[in-house]
């Protein structure tokens, strides 16, 4: 349970970050090692949604498990940008 938990955490702030610095290389790169640091004894890393199904394809990695990573990824970029829009609005 930890592992969707920490993809979703994952997800919202690297959509965050490419949100903020409007998709600045540097601190993106710096966002992904940060998040893959502190993950990486809880999850696989994934943070992107085409991992989880290729490693299905391959495989790699079973049904169920699959499903949850792309619903917590999904939930993650979507929060991400729905507490963005409210942040919008009042700063213009």
């Amino acid at each position: 349970m930890y592992k969707y938990l920490v993809e979703y955490l994952g997800v919202f702030v690297i959509v965050m970050a490419n949100i903020l610095t409007e998709a600045d290389p540097i601190i993106i790169g710096l966002t992904y090692f940060a998040v893959l640091t502190m993950s990486q004894t809880i999850t696989n890393g994934y943070f992107n949604p085409f991992v989880p199904i290729v490693s299905y394809i391959l495989g790699k990695a079973e049904q169920q498990d699959t499903i949850y990573n792309l619903l917590a990824q999904t939930a993650g970029g979507a929060t991400a940008i729905l507490f963005y829009n409210p942040v919008k609005i009042y700063v213009e």
